[in-house]
């Protein structure tokens, strides 16, 4: 019986694999219908689709009665403020909430995705967080088996789930008999708190990744045929306040999402990609994102609040964002761990200058599951991993698409990471503007050390030029994760004691160093010329910088050994 990674990763959990490497509303609308794809088996790379062919996917809504619509989204290209993983798919349900829905209660049902990694999200209409089930803390149906869970199958066949997200007057012992029951249970916040919710799902690494099955990136479909949840509306009782067996008439009227971009599950369309549509002009982006553009959870925050603090000129230093500055920004648990409570986001990301080469070492990247060549009986191994999912990403104004092994690829991922001997990677961001020339003598380099190639972002004065490093089902015991969990406050988040703090205002003591949080896995980079980088000055000037500060190359090397030219 095949143990993840065991016959391709060292006990770590190493990969040797690898490839070589805000709007207004009216504006929003057009760029989500340009946005759908109009093939039905999302499992399958597709060519997108124009605006016509997405609006005219199905003439009749996508659900009806108590069906509550959800839009999902495969993005297959990011420009600012759309900041999507290309490794992840995301649902995303958005409600009003008013006396006309304050006794709803909205019902999960579905099966567990055959992926790394999964949560659900509770949001109000700024995209605060308010309540996240985490994989593996959710109860399965009874007759069901949660493979999200240390032990148990993987592959497991039978895996429901079922999630209740009940009105805020729910009496306190109807909550407690739910949850006795083995009920996965959540409060709605109070009317008039917000005009709105948002019910999100994320999905990370498909075990299509890892030879499992053509599952779509949300890792539903595949050899399984695995169908996506639904999302239903149910009356609670009024005198009891217990959730019934009456859906609602209509939820669809109570949805913030235009009907054209309702999923319909039976076609599997429309699929919100963002592969033909064009990156909005600074017109057309406003000071707030419409709540269905928000998209499921990887978008800018308000309007400038999202850029780091400006670094040393030739330095890459990298920060944690603000859960409450990022609409719809992924955190590691809701409510927040730690004391005082977490209030940054499971990211930390660097402001990169336009025109340089930027390099970023990461002296041991987390480790993490494969479970290729697993079967019917192996088992979830998580505690035995940093993290589920890691991934580097660039994000700017110009838009780039998902285009791992080639030089036009801005994202990385788990495996698709080239380590070194020692676990550490080597990142090179190379300048949007780059001629060819310089692209093909950056990359040559880049190949002969074995370092990963991301093409660099395009920073304006909107929207930030920024690397992305996310952590995906951070291990609770992992004492160098960037957010606090039960044996680490994290890497450094002032805005936990300062909520007024805006992100541009962190000091210089907020910047992740390998002492004050995050351990060996804290990137660290330098800004070059391209000539510089060329001659391995770059390099040489990032390994001195570390050793002044008391921090490594690698766990095995105080410094970098000598750039190899190609």
């Amino acid at each position: 019986m095949p143990n993840p990674k065991q016959s391709t990763r060292t006990p770590r959990g190493r990969g040797q694999r690898a490839w070589v490497g805000a709007v207004t509303t009216v504006a929003a609308v057009a760029l989500l219908a340009a946005s759908c794809s109009s093939s039905s088996d999302g499992a399958a790379p597709q060519d997108g689709a124009d605006g016509a062919k997405a609006s005219s996917t199905t003439a009749v809504p996508a659900v009806t009665g108590g069906q509550c619509p959800y839009v999902l989204d495969e993005s297959k290209a990011d420009f600012y403020p759309i900041q999507p993983s290309f490794s992840a798919g995301y649902t995303m349900a958005v409600q009003k909430l008013s006396s006309d829905t304050a006794g709803w209660a909205y019902v999960v049902k579905g099966d567990f995705p055959y992926s790394n990694w999964t949560a659900w999200y509770l949001y109000d209409l700024k995209g605060v967080p308010l309540y996240k089930f985490s994989d593996d803390a959710i109860t399965p149906d009874e007759g069901s088996t949660n493979p999200f869970v240390q032990g148990n199958p993987i592959l497991a066949p039978k895996r429901s789930f079922t999630l209740y997200f009940m009105p805020a007057t729910t009496p306190a012992s109807v909550v407690t008999s739910m949850q006795s029951d083995g009920k996965n249970v959540a409060l709605m916040p109070k009317v008039g708190s917000t005009d709105g919710v948002s019910i999100v799902s994320r999905s990370y690494w498909s075990l299509s990744n890892d030879g499992l099955g053509d599952y779509d990136r949300s890792g539903y479909g595949g050899p399984t045929d695995t169908p996506y949840p639904t999302i239903e509306a149910f009356t609670t009782d009024a005198t009891t306040g217990e959730v019934t067996n009456d859906p609602v008439s209509d939820c669809g009227a109570q949805s913030e999402l235009p009907q054209k971009i309702w999923y319909d599950r039976d076609t599997g369309k429309p699929v919100i990609t963002f592969e033909d549509s064009p990156a909005p002009s600074p017109d057309a982006i406003g000071d707030d994102l419409p709540k269905f553009l928000v998209q499921t959870g990887s978008v800018a925050g308000s309007m400038g609040s999202e850029f780091p603090p400006s670094p040393v000129a030739d330095e890459v230093q990298f920060y944690r964002n603000v859960a409450a500055s990022a609409p719809y920004a992924d955190v590691q648990s809701a409510p927040a761990e730690g004391n005082p409570p977490d209030a940054c986001g499971g990211y930390v990301m660097a402001n990169l200058p336009n025109d340089v080469v930027s390099v970023v070492r990461v002296p041991e990247v987390p480790s993490y599951p494969n479970y290729e060549g697993a079967t019917a009986s192996t088992p979830n191994n998580r505690n035995a991993y940093d993290v589920q999912f890691y991934s580097a990403v660039i994000y700017g104004e110009a838009k780039q698409l998902d285009a791992v092994g080639t030089t036009d690829n801005s994202q990385l991922g788990n495996d698709q990471i080239l380590e070194d001997a020692d676990g550490g990677a080597t990142f090179v961001l190379y300048p949007n503007g780059a001629t060819d020339s310089q692209v093909t003598k950056i990359a040559a380099v880049a190949k002969a050390n074995g370092w990963n190639l991301l093409k660099s972002g395009v920073q304006t004065d909107l929207a930030p030029n920024l690397l992305v490093i996310r952590e995906k089902g951070q291990n609770p015991t992992w004492e160098h994760a960037l957010s606090a969990n039960k044996v680490t406050q994290g890497a450094p988040c002032p805005q936990s004691t300062n909520p007024s703090l805006k992100l541009p205002e962190d000091p210089p003591s907020a910047a992740v160093t390998q002492q004050n949080g995050m351990g060996l896995s804290a990137p660290a980079g330098q800004n070059c010329a391209v000539d510089e980088f060329l001659s391995g000055e770059c390099v040489e000037k990032l390994s001195a910088r570390l050793s002044q500060s008391g921090q490594v190359w690698s766990s095995r090397q105080a410094t970098a050994p000598a750039q190899k030219s190609s």
